[in-house]
This record gives C-alpha cells, structure tokens and sequence, in this order.
C-alpha cells in the first residue's frame, strides 16, 4: 500500500496526479485483505488507523467499519488500544 500511495503524497497536487480506477481498486483489495486478516484475529470492529493521513485515511474509507484516522503511529497510542495490527508503517486497532 505505502508503494502505492506514497507516489501522490506532496504539498501539493493536481487532477492528474489521482490514481486510475485499478489503483483504486488496488486500495480496495488491500483493505479487504486487511479487514480478513482483523476479522482472523480478533471479534471486534476496527475503530482506529494511525498513520500518515493519505495511506491511514484511504484504507480507513475501504474497511468496513469506517474508523476514524488518530494521526501518526506511536507507543503512546498503541498503548491506549485494547488490539491493534500493524502493516508496514498503518495500525489499525479497537479502543
């Protein structure tokens, strides 16, 4: 995903800069695979993504339960979540 979406991350862009429908579709794919694995792990919703705001945000609109985006991963907030799974440099987790 970091691969993916780490190309349209700037200051700035413009119109031409958005993925093409199949990258989209990439995203899409990658939070199903990522709601399978939560969904092996763990019988609670995903209420929380940390991690850069353009990545975080993305798969937050693909998974299931729309959890909200909490910024930046760190300790602190690992901390406060009852579970949580980190992929590459996104957490997602419950509170």
């Amino acid at each position: 995903m970091s691969d993916l979406l780490s190309e349209m991350e700037s200051d700035s862009f413009s119109p031409s800069d958005l993925p093409e429908n199949s990258e989209l579709q990439d995203v899409s794919s990658i939070a199903e695979k990522v709601q399978q694995k939560w969904n092996e792990e763990f019988n609670i919703p995903i209420n929380v993504v940390l991690g850069n705001e353009w990545n975080a945000g993305n798969l937050s609109y693909h998974l299931d339960s729309r959890p909200v985006w909490e910024g930046f991963v760190n300790d602190n907030k690992l901390d406060k979540l009852n579970k949580y799974i980190c992929i590459d440099e996104i957490c997602v987790g419950n509170k």
